[in-house]
């Protein structure tokens, strides 16, 4: 929390003088690496940012009583991480912080543990991404870098201003092992794009080299749609069991305002009963049509979330 602290901090110093005090992070942060840790929100999640939508609004519109289930609220859960549950108003939810630095350093896609792991690089599987919101005046791409660092932004879909139809908004599978050998472990961080010149390209790794700043560009949260899944400690999970949240933060000349609302996807990994079934033929996209690699499109089932 103290590291975190420096960071808010310097958002409002003058440009030498945060340079200064992000060079005093950066060495802070290399010596407690080992260590895992969460990034602090500029923004009380639940209260966020005037006249945009928060964390929690977000989450109840999505998963909550507007979804015909029962809202979240904001609470302080294991080992200090933000979390929200439902429980208050009969749910059996539970979304749980994923550390941001320190840790393992990575993430399995299938059975991440959210004690252990962070969200900067992620390995194996296939993966279902959806847009859900996006709440920032930049236009907002979704994508991926293969790799552990380096690589080239590949685009998985724009997001639309607003809250997007989860009637209509199509599902893109990625199958992440198909760009490697079989004998390699797939490693990708997910990533944003946005319109600002030059055009930022900002991942789930922290760092100058990915982002051009230090800053922290997306929070990571598990839903688990039955709380008890979670308390048997991470050791059984199924892919049937749970979604990953991403909360991603833009910049515009090099400031952020720290809400983690200007775009927010859920990825599903692979497992039965997590996405409907799609007929071998009309599984494939062509690359020459969507400019997609790599990509199925499958729309989701209205109630699936």
């Amino acid at each position: 929390m103290f590291l975190n602290g420096i960071m808010r901090a310097t958002r409002n110093l003058l440009p030498g003088k945060k340079a200064a005090a992000l060079s005093a992070f950066a060495i802070l942060t290399a010596a407690n690496s080992a260590s895992a840790g969460f990034s602090e929100p500029g923004f009380n999640p639940a209260e966020g940012y005037p006249g945009e939508q928060t964390q929690l609004q977000i989450i109840n519109h999505v998963y909550g009583a507007f979804a015909a289930g029962q809202d979240f609220a904001y609470s302080t859960g294991t080992s200090g991480a933000l979390n929200y549950d439902n429980a208050a108003n009969g749910g059996t939810g539970l979304i749980v912080r994923v550390n941001d630095n320190g840790g393992s350093g990575s993430i399995n896609l299938l059975h991440g543990n959210t004690a252990t792991d962070t969200d900067q690089i992620w390995t194996d599987g296939v993966a279902e991404a959806t847009a859900r919101a996006r709440y920032a005046g930049n236009d907002q791409a979704f994508g991926y870098k293969l790799g552990a660092s380096g690589g080239t932004f590949t685009k998985i879909t724009d997001i639309a201003y607003g809250y997007t139809d989860p009637n209509t908004e199509p599902t893109y599978t990625v199958d992440f092992k198909s760009f490697f050998n079989a004998s390699d472990t797939p490693t990708w961080r997910w990533a944003r794009q946005g319109p600002t010149l030059p055009l930022l390209e900002q991942t789930s790794k922290e760092g100058l080299a990915e982002n051009g700043d230090l800053d922290d560009h997306i929070l990571t949260y598990k839903y688990y749609f039955d709380r008890a899944n979670y308390d048997d400690g991470q050791a059984n999970d199924t892919t049937a069991q749970f979604v990953w949240l991403l909360f991603f933060e833009d910049s515009v000349n090099g400031v952020i305002d720290a809400d983690y609302n200007d775009a927010m996807v859920e990825i599903n990994p692979t497992g039965t009963g997590n996405f409907a079934p799609m007929p071998a033929s009309a599984s494939m996209v062509s690359v020459g049509l969507m400019g997609l690699a790599g990509f199925e499109i499958r729309r989701r089932r209205a109630n699936n979330a």
